[in-house]
């Protein structure tokens, strides 16, 4: 049968060759496939990390923690707390300590609160659903609430920033988190 125009060619070049039209088609169904399962897979275990903080004027609590709401464990790649526009390095509690003591000043009484800092290293993983405490003040028992110069704290704690940096378990790095 001879070719008479394009469709009749093309209808008959199909006819005789569907074997490999239809190993082309599957081959395509199967190379999307695997890009939707990759896609997904790694969708399953992305991280997501906040930081929030709680504050009590009643028994004078002051409290920072790190998050992972995602789904999956989050690979800590840099950490650093920050106050008043300086990085304070947390693997060095008297530095840290010495450095909060001096923003605080003022507010409250030296002997009055207990001080707990937290310090990451760097390729640590915080997996999903679980928190850590960065930074957590209190007051000391036995120690008078009204020692304390609450408004001037609330104040000081706008000075004190945490900046994260994470990537997923795939390697896939997340925007820098600041809080």
């Amino acid at each position: 049968m001879e070719c008479v125009g394009p469709i009749t060619c093309t209808w008959h070049w199909l006819s005789e060759n569907m074997t490999v039209v239809f190993a082309i088609c599957a081959m395509a169904i199967t190379i999307w496939q695997g890009y939707l399962t990759r896609r997904h897979s790694r969708l399953s275990v992305k991280p997501h990390l906040t930081i929030d903080y709680t504050y009590s004027n009643h028994d004078f609590s002051l409290e920072y923690r790190l998050s992972n709401n995602g789904l999956g464990p989050a690979i800590i790649t840099k950490y650093e707390m920050i106050i008043d526009e300086k990085v304070v390095p947390t693997d060095n509690f008297n530095e840290a300590k010495q450095e909060l003591w001096h923003l605080f000043n003022g507010t409250m009484p030296n002997f009055a609160s207990q001080l707990k800092i937290r310090h990451i290293n760097n390729g640590e993983a915080l997996e999903a659903g679980k928190d850590l405490v960065l930074l957590d003040f209190s007051r000391l028992k036995g120690i008078e609430p009204d020692l304390f110069n609450y408004d001037l704290i609330a104040t000081k704690m706008a000075q004190i920033k945490f900046k994260v940096q994470y990537e997923s378990f795939y390697g896939e790095k997340s925007p820098q988190l600041v809080f």
